[in-house]
């Protein structure tokens, strides 16, 4: 029996070495692949990868307060023959993501659109990255609703169509919940939630 336990205390002892191991072998494999960055970098790579866009485009940052600010590339058009839809479209992406997953989108819905709005959410792409400090479901849904509304106020825009992917699309709905005389349609593509 004793050699047994010892010989089940020696395995446990040896894989939890092992896993600990791999673990710091991953950790150092993945932070191999990490590239520092800064602001200027991130600009230069978003203007290269925007060249794909061929309608005009304006990209700003929309201060909301508190020193905030959201990275926000609209396009406008002012085509008079084309039937386009007044209301403004706005974009949200999925968590992690920004701004350029839409761009292979872009020159199609301002074909359609006579203004279309592609933001980064807090945090993300080249929006502000403020510490996040939400201690429940509700304040991290605040977090961003709060500032899609900011952002919607600052850029003076009565009604909206929200288009969210994904983590996006979660937002997209709670904000029409809290802001329905705001939201003309909401397009949930992939969501979560």
């Amino acid at each position: 029996m004793f050699h047994s336990v010892t010989w089940s205390v020696a395995v446990a002892a040896f894989s939890g070495g092992v896993s600990i191991w791999l673990a710091s072998t991953r950790y150092q494999f993945f932070r191999s692949l990490w590239i520092p960055t800064s602001q200027a970098k991130l600009e230069e790579a978003e203007k290269l990868v925007m060249k794909t866009v061929k309608s005009p485009f304006q990209q700003r940052q929309v201060e909301i307060g508190n020193n905030l600010y959201i990275n926000t590339v609209h396009l406008h058009n002012n085509s008079q023959t084309a039937r386009l839809h007044e209301t403004n479209l706005v974009l949200l992406h999925g968590f992690g993501a920004g701004i350029g997953f839409w761009l292979l989108n872009l020159d199609h819905l301002s074909s359609k659109f006579r203004n279309v709005y592609a933001l980064d959410m807090l945090g993300c792409g080249r929006s502000s990255r403020p510490r996040f400090q939400a201690k429940t479901v509700g304040e991290s849904e605040l977090f961003f609703i709060d500032s899609l509304e900011k952002w919607r106020q600052q850029e003076e825009l009565d009604k909206i169509v929200l288009l969210g992917h994904s983590f996006g699309a979660y937002i997209a709905g709670l904000y029409a919940i809290k802001y329905p005389n705001v939201v003309e349609h909401v397009i949930l593509a992939s969501p979560v939630g």
